[in-house]
């Protein structure tokens, strides 16, 4: 007999006019507000998506409000005309904060407190320079608890993430032709590519969706999922032109924490080789171009040589899974074993690199910070800059300096670099970890700990019963290790907190089997 699963949502009972709303917000911040452009360039962009991220949120809230007021009004009729209290434990059920959701709260108020005890003043509403302030966290956080409430999953969210996916691809295919565009989406006028201006906030969206393309092509059951493969080749085209190793490190570090739950069955695997084939085709495709002044070139060099093998070998091994019969290893068992796996070839990893002697930047760089002995251009110069936070944290221990306010904090050392002649400076810390402890103190790192590993603890135990978890999952790891290299900033960050309350939503879901 065949075992089916159904998914009782643990929710508000009755709340189509939430959930709907909830729906709504996550399409828009996944899909719609990442293809929003500007035409002022960086600085301009920045602040054009923090305001349109402001707008949509509290629009969001609003309507949220809204919504469960008249649903409760509505309910409280009902129960009435029943004979029933409207304050039942029937009318509240989904009501009870998950620990993602407590710890969202705590972090909120935390960093309020932290904004009240700052010498910034007024400085910490909005932040300095890429509005990271207070405000921007307290809508993070509020938009994450409602959506863990209402944020139901739909088939429409992956299949935004492939439209989105496409269309940002063949923007930067068309900036690379060197057509007219309007200036805030020319390639060769500005340096940037695609929707997302700096190259880092490109590389933070790739890791961010490509993980959760991959798992929603494994995952799901649509006619047209091959969409989702021409999307993951597009956005993988896209970093292998610009090739951001934190970008690439989210990819990889998401992939192999997703990859046992992506191999337990013959199905699973056959279409996990295939995305990862489309993903390395992707990158060779891209790696094949280099821009030289106002030109692109074309030239097939090792890099995209080696992708293009790699791409074969994948290809192969996904069509030889599709002519072989199904596997009598239970699904559990090909989990564990594949997790085995995956830490003993990371550990190898490790241990090569450890001992690596190469030329090769990335694995020189990452070599010597495992020997303790991280060069101050290292990470394209974050060795400098992650040395002097380690210095400022221990004197902002508790509070920090208060929300958005590095660029203060850290005015002393931008002052000595500039002192020994150094052309740059640092507004942010470039590891959203040591800015987390400088700007809201070492608390307020704990309780953002709290919150990640509560939602990875929550994801882990469901995603065996439930693989669409896999999605949202996949997609928040990725940008957690690009954040390690990177720091918040509206132009990524909503597209992690709405990821993120879709996955507290569907952790707090209880499965029950039937037959």
């Amino acid at each position: 007999m065949v075992e089916h699963r159904k998914i009782e949502f643990n929710r508000l009972e009755n709340a189509p006019l939430l959930e709907i709303t909830s729906s709504i917000y996550v399409f828009v911040m996944l899909v719609i507000f990442p293809l929003l452009m500007d035409e002022t360039l960086y600085y301009g962009l920045t602040e054009s998506k923090f305001n349109r991220f402001t707008r949509m949120t509290v629009i969001y809230i609003i309507a949220t409000l809204l919504a469960f007021c008249i649903t409760n009004i509505k309910r409280s009729e009902r129960d009435t005309h029943i004979g029933e209290c409207s304050l039942n434990k029937r009318n509240t059920r989904g009501m009870n904060l998950s620990l993602p959701q407590a710890a969202a709260l705590i972090y909120m108020l935390w960093a309020t407190a932290s904004a009240i005890s700052s010498d910034f003043g007024s400085e910490v509403l909005i932040g300095q320079g890429r509005y990271e302030g207070l405000q921007s966290l307290v809508l993070y956080g509020t938009a994450f608890v409602f959506i863990s409430f209402w944020g139901e999953y739909s088939d429409i969210i992956p299949k935004g993430l492939a439209l989105f996916g496409i269309l940002e691809g063949l923007l930067v295919a068309v900036q690379l032709t060197g057509l007219p565009l309007p200036a805030g989406l020319s390639h060769f006028e500005t340096g940037f590519v695609g929707t997302f201006g700096n190259i880092d906030c490109m590389g933070g969206i790739v890791a961010l969706t490509v993980p959760a393309m991959i798992s929603a092509y494994a995952v799901i059951e649509w006619k047209r999922r091959r969409l989702l493969l021409g999307a993951i080749y597009l956005m993988m085209f896209v970093e292998g032109y610009i090739w951001v190793d934190s970008g690439l490190v989210g990819l990889a570090a998401s992939m192999l924490i997703t990859l046992p739950f992506l191999l337990e069955n013959k199905d699973r695997m056959q279409k996990t080789s295939a995305a990862f084939t489309a993903l390395l085709t992707g990158m060779a495709t891209g790696a094949m171009f280099t821009r030289e002044g106002d030109r692109v070139i074309f030239s097939i060099g090792n890099k995209a040589a080696a992708l293009i093998s790699m791409a074969v070998l994948t290809a192969v091994i996904a069509a030889i899974l599709a002519k072989t019969w199904e596997f009598k290893t239970e699904p559990g068992k090909i989990r564990k074993y594949s997790a085995i796996g995956i830490v003993a070839f990371v550990l190898l990893c490790l241990l090569a690199i450890y001992m690596y002697d190469g030329d090769i930047r990335l694995l020189r760089e990452a070599s010597d910070a495992m020997h303790g002995e991280m060069s101050d251009s290292a990470g394209s110069g974050r060795g400098i800059v992650w040395k002097y936070c380690m210095e400022l944290i221990p004197t902002v221990p508790i509070l920090g300096t208060g929300p958005g306010t590095f660029y203060g904090a850290f005015a002393k050392y931008n002052q000595m670099l500039k002192d020994t002649g150094s052309t740059i400076y640092f507004d942010f810390a470039h590891n959203d970890f040591m800015q987390i402890a400088i700007c809201l103190g070492i608390g307020g790192l704990i309780i953002y700990l709290v919150f990640i590993s509560s939602l990875a603890i929550n994801a882990i135990r469901r995603a065996g019963e439930n693989p669409l978890i896999l999605i949202f999952a996949s997609g928040c790891a990725g940008y957690l290790v690009h954040s390690f290299f990177s720091f918040s900033i509206a132009i990524v960050t909503p597209g992690f907190w709405v990821m993120a309350g879709v996955l507290d939503n569907m952790s707090r879901r209880k499965v029950k089997n039937i037959t």
